[in-house]
């Protein structure tokens, strides 16, 4: 899969980049919501991964600003270390939008885009 992942934790990219590297994925990265709306404006991502607290854009508002895009990614993965999971589940309200718990474990987020890629 083509993947997008937006996150402001640059350790965080290592240990993604690592571990989807592994499964064939080829990753592009983003440190910002803004810098990864214009990247989706430009680009066709199969998923965009993004956490929800970013500076500039949020993880919440970057998906919904997405899916309005042409070139919209197929699959959002929303990473959150926030306790009001169904809430978000609420505010996002889209049936291609999965959310990971934050902290996470690498293998459980190449199983989860493993289980979309079929």
């Amino acid at each position: 899969m083509k993947i997008l992942f937006a996150d402001d934790d640059p350790k965080i990219h290592t240990i993604v980049d690592l571990w989807l590297n592994r499964q064939g994925h080829h990753i592009e990265h983003s440190t910002n919501g803004a810098d990864a709306f214009g990247q989706l404006q430009k680009i066709s991502y199969d998923l965009l991964i993004t956490d929800v607290n970013m500076p500039e854009i949020n993880g919440i508002e970057l998906v919904r600003k997405s899916q309005e895009l042409e070139t919209a990614p197929k699959f959002v993965i929303l990473m959150t270390s926030r306790c009001d999971i169904d809430e978000l589940q609420d505010q996002i309200g889209r049936n291609n939008v999965f959310l990971c718990n934050k902290p996470f474990s690498p293998a459980t987020l190449a199983d989860m885009i493993q289980d979309l890629d079929k």
